[in-house]
């Protein structure tokens, strides 16, 4: 197997290098963190029940299940003046800006869900090729440190997203509407498509001279049929590393959790801090509106508190990384992130939320850094793109599943509260830690 560290060219960065070659990710995460904080808000407000919220997000996760590994692909094989990951990163960084400024303007629940597949699908693609980026340029033994560095941003950019709403509402005096997406958030999607051009431009142009020298080449390369490329994937499928299987695993359930967390966090918001109904959307009136606009800005704000500690956190990785290793790291990490979600089950006042947040921050700094760090090394330097693109399955897979469950397990055994989730979703974390036990990391 060829491994990362047989590229000579690879080098040593500086930290602003670092910074400079994954600023972009500020920028995508800014705008992956609106759609994660906003969306199933939006969504009640069209008046969408608790137990839709899953089959409403059923379409983008599958979008984003199966973008990635076709992405990487191609980024394996087209190569340009830019390299190989650059173009796709920019591309996809305008076509969901492009999405943002529409999707806050929509008018109805089916149009709000069409723009979430479709931001779904753009957002794949200047994510994607990130994670095999870092392992292009640098060497095996600074993955640990890229991929926290990586973390640190990605909580930057989620932490200004998150916050985007409640700072609209209350420093600029926003005034709110009675019908449609609140002027808040909508002021917040267009900040989002502002810094997705900006970070974009700047990967483009800055990250150029990092690129290693055998990329800088002008000839694009796809080859072979289209079934015998399916042939080789197949194939490929069969031979992933070890490691990289065990490390599937954890991922499934950590997203498990995460996802449940990500799509009933609003309603669970509404339904133990601000007593609403489970039925409340049938009323669809003034009130139920400005209940579900105070619980969607508050859901921002619990995800800017746990992206702060991800940010704090994702920086301290790589020293703890090396004094216990980062296997224990993540067992850990995962610990506090099901013990925050545990707790939100129990939560009624606003302030007890945001301290909950922030075991959850550590586990998102953990599993955003730490398994892609395992993995990069025992992967094929020809063929990252795509085995990065398939890890991406063990990340949406679970989200299809909370997806077309969560809304039964709701209305059939959690008496419709979207706090008992939560519970079931600090389980699945404790599960992730346990999974971590038996592999065998060499970092």
């Amino acid at each position: 197997m060829i491994k990362s560290d047989s590229m000579n060219t690879k080098r040593q960065l500086t930290l602003w290098q670092i910074i400079s070659l994954n600023i972009g990710l500020l920028g995508v995460q800014f705008a992956w963190s609106l759609a994660v904080a906003n969306m199933s808000g939006i969504y009640g407000l069209f008046g969408a029940k608790v137990s839709s919220l899953g089959y409403l997000w059923l379409a983008p996760s599958i979008v984003a299940l199966l973008i990635p590994p076709f992405i990487g692909y191609l980024s394996d094989r087209t190569h340009t003046i830019f390299g190989k990951r650059i173009p796709y990163i920019f591309v996809g960084s305008v076509l969901t800006a492009i999405c943002m400024l529409i999707l806050p303007n929509v008018h109805s629940l089916f149009m709000a869900a069409i723009l979430l597949c479709i931001f779904s699908a753009t957002i794949n693609i200047a994510l994607q090729p990130y994670r095999p980026l870092v392992a292009d340029v640098v060497p095996a033994k600074s993955h640990t440190k890229l991929y926290a560095i990586q973390a640190g941003l990605i909580g930057i950019g989620a932490t200004l997203a998150s916050a985007a709403p409640w700072v609209f509402l209350h420093l600029f005096h926003v005034r709110n509407i009675v019908v449609g997406v609140p002027l808040e958030i909508r002021f917040a999607f267009y900040g989002g498509a502002i810094a997705l051009i900006i970070t974009g431009f700047w990967t483009l142009v800055v990250c150029k001279s990092m690129l290693p020298a055998h990329e800088k080449i002008t000839t694009p390369k796809l080859e072979g049929s289209f079934l015998n490329i399916v042939k080789q994937k197949a194939i490929s499928l069969l031979t992933i590393p070890r490691v990289m299987r065990q490390v599937s695993y954890v991922q499934f359930f950590t997203w498990l959790g995460v996802f449940g967390f990500i799509v009933y966090l609003t309603p669970a918001i509404e339904q133990a801090i601000f007593h609403v109904s489970p039925t409340a959307h049938l009323l669809h009136n003034a009130s139920y509106h400005k209940l579900v606009e105070k619980s969607t800005v508050l859901t921002g704000l619990a995800c800017a508190a746990y992206m702060l500690a991800n940010v704090a956190f994702a920086y301290c990785i790589p020293l703890l990384s090396k004094l216990i290793s980062r296997k224990k790291i993540h067992i850990i990490a995962l610990l506090f992130g099901a013990a925050s979600l545990i707790s939100l089950r129990y939560v009624h006042q606003e302030s007890w939320l945001l301290f909950a947040m922030i075991g959850f921050g550590i586990a998102w700094a953990s599993f955003n850094s730490i398994p892609f760090a395992m993995i990069a090394a025992e992967l094929p330097a020809n063929k990252l793109g795509y085995y990065m693109g398939v890890f991406n399955a063990a990340i949406c897979l679970p989200q299809i599943i909370v997806s077309v469950f969560a809304g039964y397990l709701l209305l059939k055994v959690l008496h419709n509260s979207a706090a008992n989730l939560m519970l079931l979703s600090g389980v699945c974390f404790v599960i992730a830690a346990l999974l971590m036990l038996p592999i065998n990391d060499r970092g």
